[in-house]
């Protein structure tokens, strides 16, 4: 994909990786982003402003709730008014995470119902969403379209304390599958990214700029796998993009895990029974993806 000139949609934008990958399309060359977040349109706006660097992008700050179908399709339509019926690329990006006390003892059954609506409906439901809405307008395009979901390395393994997070996660990376395979040779360029630990508030880090240093502190809660900035996540994301990459892997080192899963995986699940237990323990960070 040539981003030169391209214009694009991007769920929760307002911070974290959402407003890395709106600036870093502005210094790729793109025409426009819309920048859609839950939060008030201040948060939207001064994202969009950041992803200004150059008189002739257009950046668009939308107010919108993706946990809902209506949301989202409200969303994507004001973008196409926006932008004149165009649209190259949609980034369903906005996550959300339960994660339980490490002081509480693990369960994979005792969150609340609305936990997990909430974690079903913006982590999966609102890339569905978002497909239905965009996909036939991808297809109708003589130059197609990419949809990207920012998924989780959790989806592809699990997270400690976390299940309706790790669930959704999985169903999200179900899903781009599924759409790859419908949609993949019809103008639809999927791409799934599936990071560990990103230095964004679902880590406890609250800074909105993703050029901002990564605290020390951070590097020592990833697990001793590293924390990405928000930025080199976005980066591997673009590139993907113009190179027609499926899955995206930020951290290299998942590609082993997953393999690791899949060739022992009673041997697996003991070794995440363990790190379960040196959790509660304190001996090792909660956060272990992203």
């Amino acid at each position: 994909m040539d981003l030169a000139g391209s214009y694009h949609l991007i769920t929760g934008a307002g911070r974290g990786i959402g407003r890395a990958l709106a600036t870093g399309l502005a210094a790729r060359g793109a025409a426009g982003v819309a920048l859609v977040d839950v939060s008030t349109p201040t948060i939207a706006a001064q994202a969009a402003a950041a992803a200004a660097t150059h008189a002739e992008f257009q950046a668009l700050p939308i107010a919108a709730d993706v946990s809902s179908r209506d949301g989202v399709r409200a969303a994507i339509a004001s973008a196409l008014d926006a932008f004149d019926g165009r649209m190259d690329g949609l980034i369903s990006n906005a996550g959300v995470a339960a994660i339980a006390d490490p002081r509480a003892e693990f369960s994979a059954v005792s969150e609340t119902a609305s936990t997990w609506a909430a974690s079903m409906n913006v982590n999966c439901m609102a890339h569905v969403w978002a497909a239905e809405a965009i996909v036939p307008h991808f297809e109708q395009s003589p130059t197609g379209g990419a949809f990207v979901s920012i998924v989780s390395a959790a989806g592809l393994l699990t997270q400690v304390g976390a299940p309706s997070y790790s669930v959704s996660k999985a169903a999200a990376f179900a899903f781009s599958t599924s759409l790859s395979v419908h949609h993949g040779d019809r103008g639809v360029r999927v791409h799934c990214v599936c990071p560990q630990a990103v230095a964004t508030s679902l880590v406890g880090l609250s800074s909105e700029d993703p050029h901002a240093p990564i605290p020390q502190e951070a590097v020592a809660g990833g697990a001793g796998d590293g924390v990405l900035s928000p930025q080199a996540v976005a980066a591997a994301t673009l590139d993907a993009m113009e190179s027609g990459q499926f899955l995206v892997l930020p951290h290299a080192q998942v590609q082993s895990y997953v393999q690791m899963r899949m060739a022992a995986p009673d041997k697996w699940l003991r070794g995440m029974r363990k790190l379960r237990d040196a959790i509660r323990a304190g001996k090792t960070p909660l956060v272990q993806g992203s």
